[in-house]
């Protein structure tokens, strides 16, 4: 949107140069690069100015702004390429990406790249319950809510600036009770699924997570059973 806006400036007249720290700042994909110049060669651009150096509307000097544009644009590609490389050899050790879920360690000891999960002896044990009593078909959303939070004590995973919270229902939901981690599998955002490293402990079952996701139905909430009983 400000890259619009500032092509539409200069499109207006109401501006006629960039200012910029670096050529590489103007843009790192070839159709705005390719803006830029068009602009340069209608004479609605002046120049892209940086602290040192001038490009004008002479061919070298275009030449080396769309330059300058494509060195950028491959730095960007070659950083995507090694994250995705990164991620890929984190999928085979078994390990998604991102926070730890509850039940769940980031270790923060191992070298950044190569860190792995550890098993919080804590709270692994009540996701295990709270997963068996969803299997049960006997409390809902809210009331499994109620005992995470109230009986359990569990709490959001912390993050740098954010965490520790009492669990909300989509939490519960899509992070606990839809998690296929703890049943010792898990999937990319491919659609690629992978195993979760053998030496984490599995709260439940493969089956039972699929059991449990049955129970959950298209609307993610499970059905609390009614039995009549004489008294």
């Amino acid at each position: 949107p400000v890259f619009g806006e500032v092509v539409k400036r200069l499109e207006k007249g109401i501006s006629n140069g960039l200012l910029v720290w670096h050529a590489n700042r103007v843009s790192r994909n070839p159709i705005d690069s390719g803006t830029v110049v068009h602009l340069i060669d209608m004479e609605k651009l002046v120049h892209v100015r940086t602290p040192s150096h001038i490009y004008g509307n002479t061919s070298t000097e275009k030449m080396m702004l769309a330059l300058e544009c494509m060195i950028a644009k491959k730095d960007s590609d070659d950083k995507s390429d090694a994250v995705k490389r990164g991620l890929r050899g984190r999928y085979k050790r078994g390990l998604p990406n991102g926070v730890a879920p509850i039940g769940f360690i980031n270790d923060m000891s191992a070298e950044k790249g190569k860190r792995g999960w550890l098993v919080d002896e804590e709270k692994l044990p009540l996701v295990r319950q709270l997963l068996e009593r969803c299997l049960t078909r006997k409390y809902s959303v809210r009331a499994l809510l109620r005992m995470a939070n109230e009986e359990m004590g569990l709490r959001t995973p912390m993050h740098k600036k954010q965490g520790g919270r009492k669990l909300v229902v989509s939490h519960l939901t899509e992070t606990i009770l839809k998690n296929s981690v703890y049943a010792g599998f898990f999937f990319t955002k491919d659609g690629e699924r992978h195993e979760l490293d053998e030496s984490l402990p599995r709260a439940i079952s493969e089956a039972q997570y699929w059991q449990i996701q049955k129970i959950l139905g298209d609307k993610g909430r499970p059905r609390a059973s009614k039995n009549r009983q004489s008294f």
